[in-house]
């Protein structure tokens, strides 16, 4: 299921000890225990979607070689919501 709200929501994805891009992470937001919307970085990092609902969204990132991250994210009725994490290779 995919939400198509009106809020932009924009992903960066890092090595935390390089600060280099990670291409191909993929980022799972869920509501309510339920996958709403999966995406893949890309080669710069990031995504942008401008289709979000407002609310609280449960985050998954994961990458070959790095430790999976889940994290809570606010997306807000604001101009630009911006997620920036970065990931520890396992």
């Amino acid at each position: 299921m995919y939400y198509t709200g009106s809020l932009t929501l924009k992903c960066e994805v890092t090595d935390a000890t390089t600060g280099l891009a990670l291409e191909g992470a993929l980022v799972s937001f869920s509501l309510d225990g339920t996958v709403v919307l999966e995406k893949l970085t890309s080669k710069a990092g990031g995504f942008t979607v401008k289709t979000m609902d407002e609310g609280t969204y449960s985050v998954t990132v994961k990458r070959l070689g790095y430790v999976t991250q889940i994290l809570t994210v606010n997306v807000l009725d604001v101009e630009l919501n911006v997620m920036k994490v970065g990931m520890v290779k396992e």
